[in-house]
């Protein structure tokens, strides 16, 4: 599978969990803040197609919600999303060389 089709096929997946089980600010319940967290979603999948270790994937989630959305990060929250977004990405891709 090419790196756009992986691209291509991630965006739905980490646009999911970033809203659902990530959603630092508590806006996934608000139909107009759907697109709340989509400008994270291509350093995300960057991070998933180059093969990061969940721990690297929590810390860049971790800095983004200290540097720009200006909170305190949670480590077992960002862990636990990271875990996700690893394993979603397996199965999504599982079939196309991954």
């Amino acid at each position: 599978m090419q790196p756009r089709d992986k691209y291509k096929a991630l965006v739905p997946i980490v646009h999911r969990i970033l809203l659902e089980h990530w959603d630092p600010i508590g806006v996934n319940e608000a139909p107009e803040a759907q697109d709340e967290y989509d400008s994270y979603v291509p350093g995300v999948i960057a991070l998933l197609i180059n093969g990061s270790p969940a721990e690297t994937i929590a810390a860049h989630l971790g800095r983004i919600v200290v540097e720009m959305i200006g909170l305190r990060p949670n480590l077992e929250r960002d862990m636990n999303v990271a875990d996700q977004l690893l394993s979603a990405a397996k199965d999504r891709l599982e079939g196309g060389g991954w």
